[in-house]
Parts: C-alpha cells; sequence; structure tokens
C-alpha cells in the first residue's frame, strides 16, 4: 500500500481520473466481478496477474477478458509488458488493450512506456526532479558509464522528494538504458528494466535472466499457458546445467503433445539464449498462480553455505 496503493490512488485522482481502489488483496473473483460490473478503461496490476486474469475471467463471468472493456493495461512490479511475446499476449487476451510499463512511484521518480508498436522502455519523467538513470556494476558497484544500451544495476535519487527520499538508492534492479531518439518523437532518456541482480543465472558462461526465458514461454501461447518455473539445485546465479525449466500446457493442450513442446521449447531456449535446458511440461493449472509478484526460481535444495 505505501508503494503502490494510497499513493497511486490519490495521484490519479489528483489528475482528475476516477478510481476503483480494489486491490488484488480483495481476490480475484471480486476483483473480476467489479471489473464486469464497472468496465473501467484503465486496469493497473502486475503482468502476471494480468494474464491470470485473463485465464479466470471466462469461469468467474462467463465471458472472456477481451470483452470487458479494458482499453489500457499499466503494468508494474515485475519485468513482462517490456516483453515481446508477453506483450502481445496481454494485448490480445484483454481485447487489443494497449500495455504500457510504468515504474517509480512513491520515491519521487516515474517511468513509463509510449505508444511506440514496439517497445522502446520505459521514459524517465521529471529528469529535473531525480537521478533514475545512474548505473553501477552489480558485483564491484564501480560506476557504469550511461552510453545507448548500457545494462546495470541501477541507483536512484530524489532532487525535490521530501518524504522519504532515496539517495543513490538501489532496490536490486538490472536496468538498460537508452539514449537515442524513440521512434514516438520523444526526446530524454528511456530505461528497461532487465531482471533482479540476485536472480541472474549463469550457465556455461551465459548470462540469461528469468524474464527472458518468460518471453520464451509467452511466444508458445496458447500451446503453453506461459507460466513457468526455474528449478535450481541451489541458489543463483551459478547453475550446473542443464538449467531444469517446468512449463505449463495451455487448456485442451492433449498430454500426447507434451513431448514434443519440451522439445520445441528446448530449441527455442538454445536459439534465443544460447542455452540448452531440461524441458518439463506439466498439466494446465499445475503452477499456482500469485496474486502480486510471481516468483519464477524454485529453489530446492538448501541455501548457499549451508
Amino acid at each position: 500500500m505505501y508503494l503502490a496503493g494510497v499513493p497511486l490512488v490519490r495521484a490519479l485522482e489528483t489528475a482528475g481520473m476516477r478510481t476503483v481502489a480494489v486491490g488484488a488483496e480483495s481476490g480475484t473473483v471480486k476483483l473480476l466481478r467489479l471489473i464486469g460490473i464497472m468496465r473501467p478503461r484503465v486496469l493497473a496490476c502486475t503482468p502476471s496477474y494480468a494474464e491470470h486474469l485473463i485465464e479466470r475471467a471466462p469461469e468467474v463471468l462467463g465471458r472472456p477478458a477481451a470483452d470487458l472493456g479494458v482499453e489500457i493495461l499499466l503494468c508494474a512490479g515485475e519485468p513482462g509488458a517490456g516483453l515481446p511475446a508477453v506483450r502481445r499476449k496481454l494485448s490480445e487476451g484483454w481485447g487489443g488493450a494497449r500495455v504500457h510499463d510504468i515504474l517509480g512511484g512513491v520515491h519521487g521518480v516515474i517511468n513509463v512506456s509510449c505508444d511506440a508498436d514496439e517497445y522502446q522502455g520505459m521514459h524517465v519523467l521529471g529528469a529535473d526532479h531525480a537521478v533514475t538513470t545512474q548505473l553501477i556494476d552489480p558485483a564491484t558497484k564501480e560506476r557504469v558509464r550511461v552510453t545507448d544500451g548500457a545494462v546495470g544495476e541501477r541507483v536512484k535519487t530524489a532532487l525535490r522528494w521530501q518524504a522519504a527520499p532515496p539517495f543513490r538508492y538501489s532496490v536490486g534492479d538490472m536496468y538498460q538504458v537508452f539514449t537515442g531518439p524513440c521512434a514516438c518523437g520523444r526526446s530524454g532518456e528511456r530505461i528497461k528494466v532487465i531482471g533482479r541482480v540476485d536472480d541472474l543465472l549463469i550457465v556455461k558462461g551465459v548470462k540469461v535472466y528469468p524474464g527472458a526465458v518468460k518471453d520464451v514461454a509467452a511466444s508458445f501461447v496458447p500451446d503453453l499457458s506461459g507460466e513457468l518455473r526455474i528449478v535450481l539445485d541451489q541458489p543463483p546465479p551459478r547453475v550446473v546445467p542443464p538449467l531444469r525449466v517446468t512449463v505449463e500446457a495451455g487448456p485442451g493442450t492433449e498430454p500426447s503433445r507434451y513431448e514434443d513442446l519440451a522439445a520445441g521449447f528446448a530449441a527455442a531456449m538454445h536459439q534465443r539464449l544460447s542455452i540448452r535446458p531440461q524441458v518439463t511440461v506439466v498439466a494446465a493449472g499445475t503452477l499456482p498462480r500469485a496474486s502480486h509478484k510471481t516468483q519464477l526460481l524454485e529453489v530446492t535444495g538448501p541455501p548457499a553455505g549451508a
């Protein structure tokens, strides 16, 4: 509520919008029923929860999410809205809704993606109020020079924010910064969330973030649901090959196709991420859903050093 609850509602109301302040903690059934009754133009939630609502809408309301009138999805809290396959799944599932990535809020640092057809990163808003594109090396904490395409751990500083202002503050996220012109015509720097510092996986020298694996899974919808878990024997970053990935079949996908889907998913991983995983396909509805951030990593072994 401190980050994306009360401050978000008050900011939207100040901007002249009428809000329906029903959070995910109210439960999926209640939220979907209210959407069905009130037909809001905008839905603000995590990308994974927006996916979950697509799955549950026919069961709860007897009609697809595409029929509920949502025109804009404001996605925050986790990577997803910046991944091409995930964006496509969300837009199609909500009847052609525009998908925007948004980040910042209560820290006095705000960024949002534009209307460009292809994702261009999130535009830095109010650059004179905050420093939001400062990058450091996550291992050495040395400064990373900000050039077009630079990647590093982001530290942010609010210049005018009075309520708990961050000063060279990091929440452990990895960002990519873009300084070149945007297709939408707006000037200024943009950022893209790559993943979390502590979620980085290193498989035989290849670095990969769970969000990239999520994007591969989303490209197999509807044969796969897009849900997945990366199963590790020990905490990241080091992974003893093969990387084990459990993906969920889409509704209606016959078990006889699981083996071919596993092979196809493994081939796509190798082509796009240079990793050959061990893939297991499970039945639709097997993997648990979350109303907040979805944890894609599942560590089965003891903590490091134990």
